[in-house]
């Protein structure tokens, strides 16, 4: 049983403090009245404790009565394990629900997360939401539920507003069977022993009659069905389920006599009738603006809700009085000289000083103001300033000269750049002073800097391949997860910049960049090439009136000494400018488009991905279905030409290299061939990781549970032991991709490994042990981590990958119009599912971004697919384009990854490879981002 760390105690009953709150929530639901329970249990029940209290000294029928949905019997039978002594329902409430098991012959939770699979799994917090699928009737809760059905046919006045519910309460009152395959009067008179009553007649069916194959009425032939789509030569187990859970969504008939009836083509229109897209240069360049506004309308808007005050340390009615009184501590051997170059904005700099007096930092420091030949007298004050070194220039010599005369002069080991018109807050200075000391190849660190007003001006600088520069954040926030994670960046502004010495050299500004702009990029870019790290600290604040010490310099000046510096960064730091801002793009890659001894059992002889692909039919008006192959063709992966091909073109529009599935049950590898051919010929150009793809093999390929299961993924030591031996052989390919130098590993479903942080130490040691330095382990955002947050480090991971379309789906304003007989399947939106994806909040830690072209699984459940409609290669682009600007401000060197889902998921209708319709678009729309904002590599 699940155990809580507080407990409520009732009586002599202590109950876990989870069951009680989703207790709780079941009686404020109004899923049952107080009438029924006064009526069961002879008095009212107000609170969660009295509930689970009362409900332990029930007979089966009153609990039956009190919560319908949990079946006791039914359930323990389910769990199997669970001990007479425990309580089905508190198992029910804290760990069943969370595991999927069904508590009721009507209640199948995997079919209502497979109809629904934006429905999350159940637990203490989402436990109302669970509820209030019954109480509105949102889905069917079992295939043998048909609600519209019930509510059609249900005689009497309801007992709840939940269909089920009042089926499980009132019984034989109905008067009606809630699904119409099943006729209770044909069942009963059919069958002597079957129960008299409606209700009891028609779950005798469910729980019985199905399995023994016996007749439910003249809609459904279970002998016929059973034997007919017989899997492997056996008789099917239970009929009439296979068909309301599969049968029906992939198009077979029910008895004989339909399947005679049905014609041999299909009865919907085809690709070139239903889906006919206008491709008009005025129709793309809208589609695409349109979206780009969408994304940046959405940032606006969350920027103009930002609620600005003023967060200055230091704000000073009468700067020379206050600059009379201060005193700075006399140290000889200071272990930070604090360099503050100043030009005018007298109060500004004094407001400076103060704030690194009251940030009182814990180490030796020297502050030392550079007053460049400013024309306010008020500066000379500051040469009788205790503490405080003071120096004047003959001329004015401007920032970049007067910064490195100072720095000349200074000796401490490291030195802070700070602008006079910049405050340093509390703990500021110890926090950069921490980063910069906790690793020797940290050249220099910077805080987060913001504007007076309290908004975000900068969590780190990015640098484009072209010399412009950017401010990571700006107007936003600061108190976001991603401005708050300390991660090193490319560079950090010279407001704030605390230098190793033993790093920068005798020289700390080239004088080209003179008399200001770009000279702290060149600097950073000069640290880097040197082997240093700049390390953004974002415990650490400063705040920084922007461009307050050029002020006096007019706009058009400042503009062309930006440009000018530009230019002469470009001209120093040439290719190598390029090479270090290179995001490289990978993506997913399913490797099951060969026959496997495996698929020819299950699906039949010669299946592969293609079979499926083919077969698909449009559902409503303007579905694009089916999705086809132009270049390459229906390929075969048992030749490793064919995936050079593949690679070829790839490269050919800047996709560095693919993340393929690998399969392994028990120590059994499936759809392996395609990888044992790499790894046997050596040398072949392809470049890879694996993503152990670690969930049940389905039959409704959904990675479900062991109830649908082909093949079930277990965790054991042959499991992992093999696992590790082939991705050790794959990483010493020549393809191998790697990250910070050790091989890339991606696991699809870390939850699902029990200690999954152990088996991420086997896996390190496994690699180190085999001479490879270890390994660099990332994890898939899918299913049960899909926008949960889930700190990798937490898990035993490095970093995490986003995995689209899951959990950011948007649905469509107006449902389409069906013309596929029978279709089940939700429709979403995909320009707004992109917004959805670009607005989300990105979480203080590694994570890379991830992208999808389009997603349409049709071919895989003919009636109940899943389609993002409105995918168009040019809102592709625009998707693109802002996920690669997250990857330039948030991550760094080899972590600068972008992720694709999919190259080839073709009966998922998630793919880059050429189809007919769009041709090599979807590539050509990753080429053109790359291309135009120059990250692409060829390397």
């Amino acid at each position: 049983m699940g155990s809580s760390s507080q407990m409520t105690q009732t009586g002599q009953i202590q109950f876990p403090s989870q069951a009680v709150a989703m207790a709780q929530a079941y009686l404020d639901s109004g899923l049952v009245s107080q009438d029924l329970v006064r009526n069961v249990v002879g008095a009212d029940i107000v609170y969660g404790e009295e509930f689970l209290d009362l409900y332990s000294l029930l007979s089966l029928r009153d609990k039956a009565a009190l919560f319908p949905i949990l079946d006791e019997p039914f359930y323990r039978k389910q769990r199997g394990d669970l001990p007479e002594n425990e309580s089905a329902l508190l198992d029910f409430l804290l760990n069943g629900l969370h595991a999927g098991v069904s508590p009721h012959p009507l209640v199948d939770l995997e079919y209502m997360r497979f109809i629904r699979p934006d429905f999350e799994l159940v637990d203490a917090h989402n436990f109302p939401d669970f509820l209030s699928r019954f109480k509105r009737n949102i889905v069917d809760p079992s295939a043998f539920f048909d609600i519209k059905h019930y509510r059609r046919t249900a005689e009497g006045a309801p007992v709840s507003p939940s269909a089920l519910f009042d089926f499980l309460l009132r019984g034989d009152e109905t008067g009606c069977a809630p699904h119409p395959m099943i006729d209770v009067d044909h069942y009963r008179a059919s069958f002597p022993d079957v129960p008299q009553g409606a209700a009891a007649a028609f779950l005798h069916f469910v729980t019985v009659g199905d399995a023994e194959r016996r007749d439910p009425g003249s809609r459904f032939d279970p002998v016929w069905y059973s034997e007919y789509y017989a899997e492997d030569g056996h008789p099917l187990d239970r009929p009439l389920a296979h068909y309301l859970r599969y049968g029906r969504f992939a198009s077979r008939a029910p008895c004989e006599d339909e399947a005679r009836a049905t014609p041999s083509g299909p009865a919907v229109p085809r690709t070139s009738q239903a889906f006919r897209p206008d491709r008009s240069s005025a129709t793309l360049l809208r589609n695409h603006s349109e979206l780009v506004d969408r994304i940046d309308g959405r940032a606006r808007n969350r920027v103009e809700r930002f609620v600005e005050r003023d967060i200055r340390p230091v704000a000073l009615e009468d700067p020379e009085a206050t600059l009379s009184q201060m005193r700075f501590a006399i140290d000889a051997e200071p272990q930070i000289d604090i360099l503050i170059p100043c030009y005018l904005e007298f109060d500004k700099t004094v407001e400076c000083l103060a704030s690194i007096q009251q940030a009182t930092p814990t180490m030796a420091v020297r502050v030392t103001v550079v007053d460049d030949c400013s024309p306010d007298p008020r500066y000379e004050k500051m040469a009788s300033v205790p503490g405080l070194t003071y120096r004047r220039n003959e001329r004015n010599m401007h920032f970049l000269r007067s910064c490195n005369a100072a720095y000349t002069r200074s000796t401490a080991p490291f030195v802070l750049l700070l602008n006079n018109d910049a405050q340093l807050e509390p703990d500021t200075l110890d926090g950069l002073w921490a980063a910069i000391r906790a690793d020797p190849e940290i050249a220099a660190a910077v805080p987060k800097i913001l504007y007076p007003n309290g908004r975000l001006q900068e969590a780190g600088c990015t640098i484009e391949p072209d010399g412009d520069t950017g401010m990571v954040g700006v107007g936003d926030d600061p108190d976001q997860p991603m401005y708050t994670h300390e991660r090193d960046i490319p560079y950090g502004s010279g407001a704030c910049l605390l230098v190793r010495r033993d790093r920068v050299g005798e020289t700390l500004f080239d004088e080209r960049f003179a008399p200001a702009y770009c000279e702290d990029v060149d600097l950073c870019i000069r640290l880097r090439q040197a082997g240093g790290r700049i390390r953004y600290v974002g415990a650490a604040r400063c705040i920084h009136h922007l461009s307050a010490s050029t002020s006096a310099m007019s706009q058009l000046r400042r503009v062309q000494l930006v440009r000018r510096n530009q230019q002469t960064l470009l001209e120093k730091w040439g290719a190598r400018l390029k090479d270090g801002m290179a995001v490289r793009v990978l993506a997913f890659y399913l490797p099951q488009f060969h026959p496997v001894p495996e698929n020819d059992l299950w699906w039949g002889k010669g299946f592969t991905e293609w079979t499926n692909v083919t077969r698909a039919q449009p559902s409503y008006d303007g579905h694009y279905q089916p999705h086809l192959p132009a270049d390459l063709g229906f390929y075969d992966l048992r030749l490793v030409e064919t995936m050079e091909d593949q690679m070829r073109m790839a490269r050919r529009y800047g996709v560095h290299g693919f993340v393929m599935y690998y399969y392994n049950f028990q120590g059994q590898r499936v759809l392996d061939l395609p990888l044992r051919n790499l790894i046997a010929r050596g040398d072949a150009d392809f470049r890879f990781c694996l993503c152990w793809a670690n969930e049940n093999w389905t039959k409704h390929w959904d990675g479900g549970s062991q109830k649908h299961a082909l093949m079930t993924q277990d965790y054991e030591q042959p499991t992992f032991e093999s696992f590790a031996d082939d991705a050790i052989a794959a990483a010493r390919l020549p393809g191998a991709i790697r990250v910070n130098g050790l091989p890339l590993l991606l696991i699809y479903r870390p939850m699902l490994i029990p200690d999954v942080g152990e088996v991420c130490d086997y896996l390190r040691g496994r690699f180190h042990d085999a001479g490879l330095g270890g390994v660099y382990l990332a994890y898939v955002e899918s299913m049960e981590t899909a926008n949960k947050g889930i700190d990798p480090a937490d898990l035993g991971f490095d970093a995490s990958v986003e995995f689209p379309p899951q959990g950011i789906a948007e649905p469509v304003a107006t449902p389409p119009k069906p013309v596929k007989p029978g279709f089940l399947g939700k429709v979403y939106d995909y320009p707004g599912t992109v917004v959805n994806a670009c607005d989300a909040r990105r979480p203080g830690r590694v994570r890379f971004p991830g992208v999808f072209p389009s997603w349409d699984n049709t071919p895989r459940q003919p009636l109940a697919h899943t389609t993002l409609e409105g995918a168009r290669p040019e809102r592709f682009q625009a998707y693109v384009e802002a996920k690669l600007a997250e990857a330039n401000q948030f991550l760094s060197g080899d972590e600068r990854l972008l992720f694709v889902n999919a190259w080839n998921e073709w009966a998922e209708g998630a793919h880059l490879e050429p189809d007919q319709m769009f041709e090599h678009d979807w590539l050509r729309a990753i080429g053109d981002v790359l291309g135009a904002r120059q990250y692409r590599s060829f390397d």
